[in-house]
């Protein structure tokens, strides 16, 4: 990729925490055209309306596949657990490169903690060169995985 082509990107889950955090950081990159946001709770909100800190202009959208693949070439799901599972292999055969922050794809079996417990799963591996299954917090300053 030539330093002038830029990134077009998708964050489904824009609104979110993670979402948030990922529009902040990718809206300051040189490299990188937000393209999309998605969202369920927040659909139809400018982004500014809900984050006035955030310059971007763009209005939240309902979750839609083929919008998605249109506009994006990368997407970032910043999903719930469980929900990351059904819509990547829906872009993956559309041709949109996905990067999961949820567990649907970083563990073998996912299962909810109780609180003051910690997940031990066999982490799993990207499962093509057009996916990847982002660590969290957890899974990188876990002893358990050093």
């Amino acid at each position: 990729m030539g330093e002038s082509e830029q990134i077009r990107v998708g964050i489904v889950g824009a609104s979110g925490y993670g979402g948030v955090q990922l529009v902040r950081l990718l809206s300051e990159h040189p490299q990188v055209e937000i393209t999309y946001l998605g969202g369920s709770s927040s659909a139809g909100r400018p982004y500014t309306d809900l984050y006035p800190h955030l310059a971007v202009p763009l209005t939240v959208e309902k979750v839609a596949v083929e919008t998605i693949v249109d506009r994006c070439d990368v997407v970032f799901l910043s999903l719930p657990n469980g929900l990351a599972y059904t819509l990547t292999p829906q872009l993956l055969e559309r041709g949109c490169k996905v990067l999961d922050l949820s567990a649907d794809y970083r563990f073998a079996i996912w299962t909810p903690t109780k609180p003051g417990t910690a997940a031990i799963a066999p982490m799993r591996v990207p499962i093509s060169k057009q996916c990847t299954a982002c660590p969290n917090c957890s899974m990188t300053s876990s002893p358990e995985r050093a």
